[in-house]
């Protein structure tokens, strides 16, 4: 079903997070025109490389597109999305994941593990950038200092909503639409896919058992 809505998908996983994402970007472009999104971006964690093949997909396949990344953290920092505005942007975030590269032990071959990052290195090179706040188990502190901490950049924050659809899930965006207010940051929606399409789900399922180091059940 084609939806009617301006919606863009601003928070995609692809498989260039190892063990986590199971789709190609060029498979999730695909999707996204079929869905009649507005938009996407593929922001995979600590790299920039899914978002090179979902750049191009994108253009092939007519949608627009939103360079992006997912910053993860080696201390207790939130999750965050950004999106690079301009070029200048854009090169202060390639300069921010190479300090965390090189600051990572090099024998550990897990992507995410090999980019160690503090929320003072994302102070120092995400000026330009758009930046949403991911609060998934987060206390209501710790987001609010994550986000006025980064409220000395000149870009308004966002905080990042999703259905993880677990039993506290209306509880749980009250809270966030509370601090959203306290806190002046701007709402927005995203689904946060791991995959572009429901065949996908085996293989999903898979690489989180690998992940998790649990059986997989039958």
């Amino acid at each position: 079903m084609t939806s009617n809505l301006p919606f863009a998908e601003l928070g995609i996983t692809s498989n260039f997070t190892f063990l986590k994402g199971a789709s190609h970007p060029e498979e999730i472009a695909v999707r996204a025109t079929m869905l009649g999104l507005a938009g996407l971006s593929i922001c995979d964690e600590n790299t920039l490389a899914g978002s090179v093949r979902g750049h191009i997909a994108a253009k092939e396949a007519g949608i627009q597109y939103r360079v992006g990344c997912r910053l993860v953290f080696a201390d207790s920092t939130p999750d965050l999305l950004i999106w690079p505005k301009d070029r200048a942007a854009y090169g202060r975030l390639c300069r921010l994941l190479s300090t965390g590269r090189l600051r990572a032990p090099q024998s550990n071959n897990e992507t995410r593990k090999n980019c160690h990052l503090i929320l003072a290195d994302c102070l120092e090179w995400a000026e330009g950038s758009i930046i949403a706040v991911v609060p998934e188990v987060h206390s209501i502190e710790v987001l609010t200092e994550t986000i006025n901490a980064l409220s000395c950049l000149s870009e308004p924050i966002r905080l990042l909503l999703s259905m993880p659809y677990g039993t506290s899930d209306k509880r749980r965006l009250f809270e966030l639409i509370k601090l959203s207010r306290q806190t002046k940051a701007k709402l927005m929606a995203s689904n946060l896919p791991l995959y572009h399409g429901k065949e996908q789900r085996p293989l999903q399922d898979t690489i989180t058992a690998i992940r998790e180091h649990v059986p997989l059940s039958n």
